[in-house]
């Protein structure tokens, strides 16, 4: 809350060091899936970009999810992807489900997943999917932790905070 407004946190572009904010009326309904912490991630079908599987927002339930908005034309979200190869690999996948959402072509896409070595499913952002606009993602990266039931736990943590809370949830 700045000045006894609400604002959602739209995103940081890392790159011209910019935190974009939006404000909304929490009374409004059209506002309970903005994506701040405390809300439920609005549900999502699309398919992965490399096995062509559908991938369902219900078909994660019971685990928690992290989901990485990034594009290879990012400096900051390229620079994350070995950490998070790294803690994807380690991961219990029975009780975590990591999905990276790209804004990047195919192509582009196809050689990034080679080039960082990307392990974790990848959906592109396309015109049928429309997840960075449904997401009004405006800043990347930008990344979201879910709960088991699909409730927003955590924003924009680096790799380190990410293992962290992780390991402090798994743990429980």
């Amino acid at each position: 809350m700045l000045g006894g407004k609400k604002y959602k946190n739209l995103g940081v572009d890392w790159y011209n060091e910019v935190l974009t904010l939006e404000g909304f009326d929490p009374d409004d309904t059209k506002n309970e899936y903005l994506i701040q912490v405390g809300n439920m991630l609005e549900p999502f079908e699309a398919k992965e970009f490399l096995s062509q599987n559908n991938i369902t927002s219900d078909s994660l339930k019971g685990k928690y999810v992290f989901i990485d908005f990034w594009g290879t034309g990012c400096r900051g979200c390229v620079a994350t992807m070995p950490k998070l190869n790294e803690i994807y690999k380690k991961i219990d996948k029975m009780q975590v489900a990591f999905i990276g959402i790209a804004i990047d072509g195919p192509v582009a896409l196809k050689k990034g997943i080679g080039k960082y070595q990307i392990q974790f499913p990848q959906i592109r952002s396309d015109s049928v999917n429309k997840l960075f606009e449904k997401y009004k993602v405006t800043g990347i990266p930008t990344s979201i932790l879910l709960d088991r039931e699909g409730r927003i736990l955590d924003m924009n943590l680096s790799p380190e905070e990410l293992e962290d809370k992780l390991k402090e949830l798994l743990v429980h």
